[in-house]
């Protein structure tokens, strides 16, 4: 009798440590997921700086910047989304990249637009034109 109790002890010992070591390596799995989205998410914000300052090295300095006015910290910033074919996210991606007024917007070239907005030329030219007018 006590070894038939000793065999169903063993078994359920088994099992319970196989159930501890899955529920272990679970853990370890998703939080090394948690911290690769985390890295991916940094790279990303990374990548867009780089190429906010790729974008802002090859544009030739304009006149109108070297001309004196009122600080750029006290204008108010213009709300982009009032230009047809911008929404939230391009919103975000110009004020990333340093265009924050219509002004600042309509200086920039269609192939500049769009790889600011990660889109093609056409729709980039369509938003730079629907800009001017306002």
């Amino acid at each position: 009798m006590w070894r038939r109790n000793f065999h169903n002890f063993v078994i359920g010992l088994t099992i319970g440590g196989l159930l501890a070591v899955i529920f272990w390596y679970w853990q370890k799995s998703t939080s090394a997921e948690d911290g690769a989205l985390e890295l991916l998410d940094r790279l990303a914000v990374a990548e867009q700086k780089a190429s906010r300052l790729r974008l802002e090295l090859t544009r030739p300095p304009s006149p109108v910047s070297e001309t004196v006015g009122p600080a750029a910290e006290d204008l108010e910033p213009d709300d982009l989304t009032r230009v047809k074919g911008i929404g939230p996210t391009y919103a975000r991606r110009l004020h990333e990249a340093g265009i924050e007024s219509f002004a600042q917007l309509t200086a920039v070239s269609p192939p500049e637009l769009a790889q600011i907005l990660d889109t093609n030329e056409n729709r980039a030219a369509a938003i730079l034109t629907a800009a001017k007018s306002l």
